[in-house]
């Protein structure tokens, strides 16, 4: 790949003010407060209305990156460890794909992928697929992506109990597995796309460790 051209540190220049970006914000949380605390949209009844309220700090990378939260429309961006099944639980609602329920809401074709099954009924394309194999995000094309999000994939608990399964074929080695997500990441993404949000738990970047 080219090294020259493909530069996804590259942030694009703000065309928004923040007064736009808040309007955009503020409508979107309306939206999704109403959406996903339906039952008829996802199959759960008895759920308290919630957005969680670091939805501003999941979408500052966005914003950042593509130069406009609205920027987003149209992009086809991949979110990895996206956060899987609903719950009746208020902290683990936290975990929720959130990152691909707003960017849906702003346009985008965002794609989800975690180890754990997400619900039928969300609206963004999705799937369930064991990240700890090398091969697993083969059934993607070359540079078919605008956009990567990361988030805090590899302190998953998910993750670290599989390391620790007695029951895996595989063992997990987590620097192999940066390295060859990292090889996967450069093969999906087109030559300008953008680096999104790659951080640890602790918000720490972890491109250098994926060798990006």
């Amino acid at each position: 790949m080219d090294e020259i051209t493909f530069n996804p540190n590259n942030l694009s220049r703000q065309v928004e003010s923040d007064e736009e970006y808040e309007a955009i914000l503020k409508d979107l949380k309306e939206k999704l407060l109403l959406k996903y605390s339906s039952k008829q949209m996802l199959g759960y009844s008895g759920r308290q209305p919630f957005i969680p309220k670091n939805l501003e700090n999941i979408l500052e990378p966005v914003r950042k990156a593509f130069g406009g939260i609205k920027n987003v429309a149209g992009k086809r961006i991949l979110d990895l460890g996206c956060g899987g099944s609903l719950s009746y639980d208020f902290p683990k609602r936290l975990f929720e794909p959130w990152f691909c329920r707003a960017l849906q809401e702003l346009g985008a074709n965002v794609v989800g992928v975690d180890n754990r099954p997400l619900n039928d009924k969300e609206e963004f394309e999705h799937y369930n697929l064991d990240l700890s194999k090398p091969e697993a995000l083969s059934i993607f094309p070359d540079e078919s992506f605008d956009g990567v999000n990361l988030n805090s994939f590899f302190d998953s608990p998910d993750l670290i109990h599989q390391s620790f399964d007695p029951s895996k074929t595989h063992q997990i080695n987590e620097k192999d597995m940066k390295n060859w997500i990292g090889a996967q990441i450069k093969r999906l993404l087109k030559k300008d796309a953008k680096f999104v949000h790659l951080v640890d738990s602790d918000r720490q970047d972890i491109k250098k460790d994926l060798g990006l």
